[in-house]
């Protein structure tokens, strides 16, 4: 095949990759918030078996060979599809490094450790979430094995798979910047041995006055409504679909109204990240660029 053929021929695969995506993201989205509790044990097998066939298509002989063929002639390719043979290449050896049926399991796995999860913090009860805890870490250090370290380290492998390019000697030197200046903000604080009234954290805000509050903050900080959507969860989150489909959580207690505010204005950051990245980027990556 020739360059556009080839540009071509991804193009379709990513469109059908794409659709998979969605699904998979609105079937979270929809578990995570909204579905009946009932449903989720049972939905977790079905949800399992469309990841299946994602992975199925993305681990396909023939997306192998395209994706293959596109990194082997990067260097022939635009800027776009040359970056774009970089992130598929290192995606497919991933998904290829990890047996299927350990995909699966994992999967289920973490889609039913959610329900127990949700329920275990609902009654204050770890003792029940503890296993599925331990056996997701166990999951985690031997997919991280079988993707082999980076610089003698498990956790560097994992951390490069979030962030592209992070490891653990970055995030320490950024994070040692951070504390040099807010350990001494905090402790000068401290040392003024301020008084002050916070009993207003406490004060009792309703269901119905904190979902006004969330959705003002989200529009005066630039959230688009006609783009995304607020709904409530256990643990607030954000998924940004596409820039035309960013949504977010937030979790409401009467009687704590900055937990919500902060979510709100923590998530709807993220959001308003994704309705806000161009539509060439968009074209030129096919994904957001960071997940930081």
């Amino acid at each position: 095949m020739n360059i556009r053929e080839l540009e071509t021929k991804y193009d379709d695969y990513y469109k059908s990759l794409k659709g998979y995506q969605i699904a998979l993201s609105v079937l979270n989205f929809d578990n995570s918030t909204i579905a009946p509790k009932k449903s989720l044990e049972e939905k977790a097998e079905y949800t399992s078996s469309v990841f299946e066939s994602y992975i199925k298509l993305q681990t396909s002989p023939e997306y192998e060979s395209l994706i293959n063929e596109l990194y082997n002639n990067k260097e022939k390719l635009n800027e776009s599809y040359k970056r774009i043979s970089v992130i598929n290449k290192k995606d497919l050896d991933h998904a290829k490094a990890i047996p299927l049926e350990m995909q699966k399991d994992y999967n289920i796995l973490i889609n039913k450790a959610f329900l127990i999860w949700r329920d275990a913090k609902q009654n204050n009860n770890w003792k029940s979430f503890e296993p599925y805890l331990t056996k997701i870490v166990e999951y985690q250090r031997k997919i991280a094995a079988l993707w082999g370290p980076i610089n003698g380290s498990l956790y560097n492998t994992l951390l490069d798979n979030y962030e592209d390019g992070n490891t653990t000697e970055k995030l320490d030197n950024f994070f040692n910047t951070i504390k040099a200046t807010i350990i001494p903000l905090v402790k000068k604080i401290q040392a003024k041995n301020l008084k002050y009234d916070n009993e207003f954290v406490s004060s009792k805000v309703s269901h119905s006055k904190q979902l006004k509050i969330a959705n003002y903050l989200l529009k005066t900080n630039g959230f688009d409504m006609t783009r995304g959507y607020i709904g409530e969860t256990e643990h607030p989150f954000t998924d940004g679909i596409s820039p035309n489909d960013a949504r977010i959580t937030t979790h409401i207690y009467e009687n704590l109204f900055l937990s919500n505010i902060f979510s709100v204005i923590h998530e709807g950051g993220h959001a308003i990240y994704e309705q806000n990245l161009s539509n060439k980027l968009i074209d030129n990556l096919r994904n957001a660029p960071s997940m930081a």
